[in-house]
């Protein structure tokens, strides 16, 4: 079997969401196929000849280039209408987050004027795409609820994480949190947490990491923001909890996925475990935005028998990258 693969996203980018979802992506092709097919959904680099491409473009030649193929699969919006103009006899499109259901949860006020003029009919684009998909898949429930109510109907098909270690637990009063800190839900979160929640948290001896791009330009007693670390699995072992003020958003936090698979127990607020399965749900400590609810979670977390259910059910709740789009991809093929 032969698939067609057609990103804008780079899997040689930053490690973040999209970029982790796609490496997954090309895992659970590569189950499957006997050959896969880039197609870059990007402009080449202007007045750059060819052979002097970036690897990543080298495969990209644009419409109708690429040779026959079983499957197309476009990964995200952006990449739709050169994946619709691929032949093939089907077709998947990965959606990954609504940017619609993004934009509305965000908050208008919020965006930039350029990001609004991105944003702008980007719900009637999801749609009018999506329609002309065999199957489109997004990565979380309120997601698909969301494209629901407009009539296209989607599979969810879950984040997952890089790799699932479990590790001993840590002191509970050691807090981290890792994600990209240039990211706007991230930083509306964090900013929110560290002058309403974290005073309290500091002067009863808690100590918080931040990890990850941006977050050492945080600043406050008790805090100490280290910027971007290759190593997560060494921060996860010295540090007891972790949590996710982030209050907006769309799709599943990777963060909180990425610490279960680590088997630590998560905090975080109600609004930002909206993305979350069910199990996953039961298994982190849901919030609200009172310092009381953050200390009385913090309070259960330093029970160790509470602490090591949490763990346990975090960590059975999250998959490997790449195994649910494989058994999406296998229960599509059945169906054909």
């Amino acid at each position: 079997m032969r698939v067609t693969l057609v990103t804008r996203v780079s899997p040689a980018g930053p490690p973040q969401g999209d970029v982790y979802r796609l490496k997954g992506l090309v895992e659970a092709v590569n189950r499957l196929a006997d050959d896969l097919q880039w197609v870059d959904a990007r402009r080449p680099p202007v007045g750059l000849p060819a052979h002097f491409w970036p690897p990543y473009f080298w495969h990209s030649r644009g419409p109708g280039s690429a040779p026959a193929t079983d499957i197309v699969i476009a990964f995200q919006l952006a990449a739709a209408p050169l994946a619709l103009s691929l032949p093939a006899p089907r077709r998947v499109l990965d959606l990954t987050d609504s940017l619609d259901w993004y934009r509305r949860r965000l908050g208008f006020s919020r965006i930039t004027w350029s990001k609004r003029l991105t944003l702008a009919g980007i719900g009637r684009r999801e749609v009018a795409y999506g329609r002309q998909f065999d199957q489109v898949w997004v990565s979380a429930e309120p997601d698909r609820l969301w494209l629901r109510q407009y009539g296209l109907e989607t599979a969810v098909v879950p984040n997952g994480v890089n790799e699932k270690v479990w590790l001993d637990p840590a002191d509970p009063k050691a807090l981290v949190m890792v994600g990209n800190f240039r990211y706007l839900p991230n930083r509306l979160g964090i900013t929110w947490f560290l002058e309403r929640i974290w005073p309290s948290l500091a002067s009863r001896g808690y100590r918080l990491t931040l990890v990850g791009r941006g977050s050492e330009a945080y600043r406050a007693p008790g805090v100490d923001g280290r910027g971007f670390v290759e190593d997560l699995l060494t921060v996860y072992r010295t540090h007891g909890v972790a949590i996710s003020p982030v209050g907006t958003g769309s799709g599943a936090q990777n963060k909180i996925l990425e610490a279960m698979g680590y088997g630590r127990p998560v905090i975080c607020r109600a609004s930002g475990a909206i993305g979350l399965s069910r199990p996953q749900r039961e298994a982190v400590f849901v919030v609200g935005d009172t310092v009381g609810e953050w200390l009385a979670a913090l309070q259960q977390c330093a029970d160790s028998g509470i602490y090591r259910r949490k763990a346990a059910a975090g960590f059975q709740s999250v998959q490997v990258w790449g195994d649910a789009a494989y058994h999406q991809l296998c229960g599509f093929l059945a169906d054909v």
